[in-house]
């Protein structure tokens, strides 16, 4: 006659060994705490844009993945030949009719039947620049700081001798979203100093604290 305590063991074993192993939970990405990641970032691998590496928020559903490392205001950007690239933190100013143009590092517009606030924003893109595309892009609800209304439809000239309408954005009802959102808003010829201006169809306000991955963006290649 056999025993059957050493199955009864193993069995207990494998229980033990499945218990402390990780479940997969379904997501297309996965955070997890790693010793050579800076305090105040988290270790992700992106099966999206095929991101791997620290970072400091989650760069699973933005584009160009983590944008620690994109150059900060005022460095120059570096134009890799074949890689699209989003410059961020645009040179804003605000304009209210009578007042002088007010500079400001946030996009923030209003209309009403006695108030009209619009802005103008400033790029510096590369000279080796091209197929420009005007976004603006947002991360999740809990990293960014966004308000609209119902009727935030927002019109983007170009400023210059041959101003047009570049495109609309459209803001209502997005700041009530929990995921994070690119929107494409025009295409447009490359400058390197591209100046557009920016105002409201309706009554209505908008706002975005803008950082290096929130707000209006020019996306291009080289």
């Amino acid at each position: 006659m056999f025993s059957r305590f050493p199955l009864l063991t193993a069995a207990a074993g494998l229980l033990s060994v499945a218990a402390a192993l990780p479940a997969y939970s379904g997501s297309s990405l996965s955070a997890r705490d790693d010793t050579q990641c800076p305090v105040g970032s988290a270790y992700y691998v992106c099966y999206i844009n095929d991101f791997r590496g620290c970072c400091s928020v989650d760069p699973c559903a933005m584009k160009e993945g983590c944008p620690d490392n994109k150059p900060q205001p005022g460095e120059p950007e570096t134009c890799q030949p074949g890689k699209t690239t989003q410059v961020f933190e645009p040179q804003m100013k605000t304009l209210v009719e009578g007042k002088p143009p007010v500079s400001t590092p946030n996009f923030h517009i209003l209309k009403s039947a006695t108030e009209e606030q619009q802005q103008t924003m400033s790029f510096d893109l590369p000279e080796e620049a091209k197929e420009c595309t005007l976004m603006w892009i947002v991360p999740e609800k809990s990293k960014r700081v966004f308000r609209a209304g119902s009727n935030a439809l927002v019109d983007v000239f170009s400023v210059g001798d041959n101003a047009e309408r570049v495109g609309q954005a459209e803001f209502s009802f997005w700041p009530d979203m929990e995921e994070g959102h690119e929107a494409v808003v025009g295409t447009m010829d490359c400058q390197q100093a591209r100046n557009l201006r920016v105002e409201l169809v309706k009554h209505d306000e908008v706002y975005i604290e803008q950082n290096s991955y929130t707000g209006w963006a020019i996306q291009h290649t080289c």
